[in-house]
């Protein structure tokens, strides 16, 4: 949700969102185990180069973002499902899993927390810096920023990158978390429609 909501704030709308999500998962699964950290690094570095790609694209071209996220997207699923061998891949790492989530307090997990924290960097970033306020002031008027000395194209392509990033990641936490990357099917072409 908040891959997406970065790219609303700015005018755009990412349909890659969740390939990036099942993306991340399935190279974490399939990298991680005997390195978690490893894994993560990878989906998400891959995923923020998919995202990258796309923002260089819309800011580049001009094209809609939903045409170009939208390719992103059916690429994103071909990648997992060739990594996946098309179905769902089980990652062994129990442990690792069961630690993240293991209660905290009764009411958190390592991974809610992870994503917790995740939330006020973006929220502090949002909030504290210019490249809040000029994400901002592109998704108000994209004509007007640049006349304001806004660097349109840098935060297409910065927040694309974001977005990437950030649905990996919590691809990866999931997938981390029910020991298991979603295979590619009917279920994720339903849900991105």
């Amino acid at each position: 949700a908040l891959a997406l909501g970065l790219t609303m704030i700015i005018g755009e709308f990412d349909l890659s969102v969740l390939g990036s999500y099942a993306l991340g998962a399935m190279v974490a699964v399939k990298l991680g185990v005997e390195n978690p950290l490893l894994g993560l690094a990878a989906g998400v570095g891959v995923c923020a180069v998919l995202g990258l790609i796309q923002g260089i694209i819309v800011a580049r071209t001009g094209l809609n973002s939903m045409a170009v996220t939208l390719a992103g997207y059916l690429v994103a699923l071909g990648a997992t499902g060739t990594i996946g061998e098309n179905r769902s891949q089980a990652y062994s790492n129990y442990d690792f899993a069961g630690q993240l989530n293991a209660p905290i307090a009764g009411v958190f997990s390592l991974r809610s927390l992870m994503a917790i924290a995740v939330l006020v960097v973006v929220i502090l970033l949002f909030s504290l810096t210019r490249m809040g306020r000029d994400m901002r002031a592109t998704g108000g008027g994209r004509r007007a920023s640049r006349t304001a000395g806004v660097r349109v194209n840098l935060i297409l392509v910065l927040t694309f990158t974001a977005s990437g990033a950030l649905a990996a990641l919590g691809g990866t936490l999931q997938g981390y978390g029910v020991a298991t990357a979603p295979s590619v099917g009917p279920a994720l072409l339903l849900a991105a429609h």
